[in-house]
């Protein structure tokens, strides 16, 4: 009879939560998207047991969400958390452009400054503005 040991069996579903989260990510599945265990024992070619630890490990990661006598799903952030994400990716993105583009123009810096004070006041039309062209595609 063939049975696993502890150490194989985490190790499967480890590998099955690495397979779910890089399809989540890459968008194979998409947010809101419901998993059915059957499916995923299928596509990664694993047994249930593997298939639940990997989802309930998810979870608490908060990749995916249970839903008691439902099943998972492909967590759908709110509309609020997304744009608290949007705002915290521009404070750190300026503040990167600080740090690591020392050789940029003044012009291209003092751009993203001006963006981050767009940011700070309004996320939801940084999205609508902010647009970056390169400095070596620029004319002037």
């Amino acid at each position: 009879m063939d049975t696993m040991t502890n150490a194989e069996q985490k190790t499967a579903w480890m590998a099955v939560a690495d397979h779910i989260a890089r399809d989540v990510r890459s968008g194979a599945f998409v947010p809101g998207m419901w998993l059915k265990q059957i499916d995923l024992e299928q596509r990664y070619g694993c047994g249930r047991p593997e298939v639940r630890r990997a989802l309930d490990y998810l979870a608490q990661k908060r990749l995916v969400q249970h839903v008691p006598n439902r099943g998972y799903h492909v967590f759908l952030p709110d509309g609020d958390r997304t744009a608290h994400i949007l705002e915290l990716r521009v404070i750190l993105e300026t503040a990167a452009v600080g740090i690591g583009c020392k050789p940029v123009r003044h012009l291209f810096v003092g751009q993203s400054l001006q963006m981050s004070d767009v940011a700070a006041h309004s996320p939801h039309s940084l999205q609508k503005a902010f647009v970056v062209r390169p400095t070596w595609q620029d004319n002037g």
